[in-house]
């Protein structure tokens, strides 16, 4: 099911009952990687019945403010970030906000590499972390 949430982001979650509180997940990277965001959100939901937030932004070009932006992270679970060469760029907010806030309050972060190559590069940039190699 996918509906718009009142915090423009794009919901995503199986209809099946669960006992207590699905985990909320957050995929972010580069606007021009979002063709791939619904794919990564239907492998997790494969994987895990949780909630699965991508802001709107990434498929309308019209984001929330930062303050806002921050605020709903701050009730995620985990936030996957896809991992291309475009997450690098100097204007690719998922690596400047997003993920620095991440790392600064301690929301566990799933890096997915989807280009070959580029691990130097992430753990020069970001810091050692574990990533998954799509």
């Amino acid at each position: 099911m996918i509906r718009g949430a009142d915090m423009k982001f794009i919901v995503t979650e199986k209809e099946t009952p669960v006992i207590g509180k699905k985990e909320q997940i957050y995929i972010s990277g580069h606007p021009s990687d979002s063709a791939m965001f619904n794919t990564i959100s239907n492998e997790i939901l494969n994987l895990q019945n949780a909630i699965v937030y991508i802001d709107a932004g990434h498929v309308t070009g019209k984001y929330s403010s930062d303050e806002d932006r921050l605020a709903s992270l701050s009730q995620m679970n985990l936030m996957v970030f896809l991992i291309t060469e475009r997450f690098f760029e100097a204007g690719c907010k998922a690596r400047t906000l997003e993920f620095d806030y991440a790392v600064k309050n301690r929301i566990p972060v799933l890096p997915i590499l989807l280009q070959e190559g580029i691990e130097e590069i992430f753990n020069r940039v970001c810091g050692p972390f574990h990533l998954l190699n799509r």
